[in-house]
């Protein structure tokens, strides 16, 4: 007979002889008995049936039937995580959606009969990794907030234009423009791209954490001790995913000084503000 079929075992037979099932039931027939009441007999039947259903499905007498230790009261989501806001609307719509995702693994943890703490802290783990992504992604978009890509644009074209006729000491000067102007648009499209990969990086992160919570769910219904080892790949995977993203976000150069602008918010991926 397996380890699981012990444990059930157990399980069943404190759930039938429990004290404080019995006893209740116990007493309410003893009752009956002594007025000669009979609907009293099936009530107390009522009674022990209720009681040791009660025994048979509580995580933590399933706890102590596989030879556990009382459940680690409840770990409350961080009060950082939850009151993090971010200026930016679409910002603020991927973490709260990743938020979500990490409220329900840690609720599904909770519930489950195993014990879980591994999970517990790699999961925080990647929440403070995903807060520290978004608030390089807010960075992206100020910047791309407070530039007028279309203005840039025009400028160039206007100083291309100043060049053709320009003198040899004017025309350096214009040159060191365009190349800052050139600079300037490059970095533009550079943040649009790397937002546009965070974008997708996102949704693709929420699937890994929608994975995870079906492996604690599956966990919950197995109950197989080896089984944490998986969900704990699923995270370390969903892990790296936010490396990644935060590494492509660290690679986009540092913006050049832009005037600043009343920044819009915006549910799509944000770009350079059109000129007015």
């Amino acid at each position: 007979m397996s380890n699981r079929d012990d444990a059930i075992g157990r399980l069943l037979g404190r759930a039938l002889t429990r004290p404080a099932n019995v006893l209740p039931a116990a007493g309410v027939i003893a009752a009956g008995v002594l007025t000669g009441f009979w609907p009293l007999y099936l009530i107390g039947a009522a009674v022990y049936a209720v009681l040791a259903a009660t025994t048979l499905f509580s995580a933590d007498e399933a706890r102590r039937a596989l030879g556990r230790g009382p459940r680690p009261s409840a770990t409350p989501i961080s009060d950082a995580h939850r009151g993090t806001r971010f200026a930016s609307d679409w910002v603020n719509l991927h973490y709260r959606q990743v938020l979500t995702e990490y409220e329900r693994i840690t609720e599904a943890v909770e519930r489950s009969p195993l014990s879980l703490p591994e999970i517990t802290v790699e999961t925080r783990g990647l929440m403070d990794d995903v807060n520290g992504l978004c608030s390089r992604a807010q960075t992206a978009v100020d910047y791309l907030e407070s530039v007028d890509r279309e203005a840039l644009i025009n400028e160039r074209r206007t100083v291309d234009a100043r060049r053709a006729s320009a003198g040899p000491e004017l025309r350096e000067t214009l040159d060191q423009t365009v190349r800052a102007l050139d600079q300037n648009l490059a970095t533009i499209a550079e943040m649009r791209g790397t937002l546009e990969v965070f974008d997708a990086r996102m949704g693709q992160l929420r699937s890994n954490l929608g994975a995870i919570r079906g492996e604690v769910a599956r966990l919950e219904v197995d109950g197989h001790d080896d089984e944490p080892a998986r969900v704990l790949t699923h995270v370390s995977s969903a892990r790296e995913l936010v490396t990644g993203i935060t590494a492509a976000l660290e690679a986009t150069p540092n913006p050049p000084a832009a005037a600043s602008r009343e920044p819009e918010l915006r549910q799509d991926p944000p770009g350079a503000r059109p000129s007015g």
